[in-house]
């Protein structure tokens, strides 16, 4: 258990925590003052994405399944009901545009992480101090 004067606890513990708050900080106003609204579906969020040190998902760890959600149901290609045909229709297309728009953002990422700064031994540099223990020395 961690308390607001000992917040040293596991780091499995520390990572979730953190998960959370930023899930929620998305959705929070400035006052943070309704964040317990979105905490059940942060939740669900978290315990239905698959982890990286397991390989799976909390749902499927602790009832070998995952639950019924609409993207789950948008993989069903018709149904009986043309309503629901259609949200599947539309829900696909918003999935499609979604991972367009993801994989965009990562060849952006891949772009300006592959860019790199080189500097000569004589060349003249600015670097900040900011993050240091150590103030700069005058000569």
């Amino acid at each position: 258990m961690s308390t607001a004067f000992h917040l040293q606890t596991n780091g499995q513990t520390e990572r979730l925590n953190r998960a959370l708050e930023e899930m929620l900080r998305i959705y929070t106003t400035y006052k943070q003052d309704q964040w317990d609204e979105y905490l059940p579906a942060a939740e669900f969020a978290y315990n239905n994405s698959k982890q990286i040190s397991t390989g799976f998902t909390p749902f499927e760890l602790d009832t070998g399944q995952h639950p019924h959600t609409p993207i789950t149901l948008a993989k069903r290609t018709t149904t009986n009901v043309p309503v629901a045909n259609d949200f599947i229709e539309h829900w696909n297309i918003m999935l499609k545009i979604a991972k367009d728009h993801l994989r965009e953002a990562q060849e952006r990422q891949t772009k300006y992480g592959q860019y790199h700064l080189t500097a000569e031994q004589g060349d003249q540099v600015l670097l900040s101090m900011k993050n240091t223990n150590n103030p700069p020395q005058k000569s």
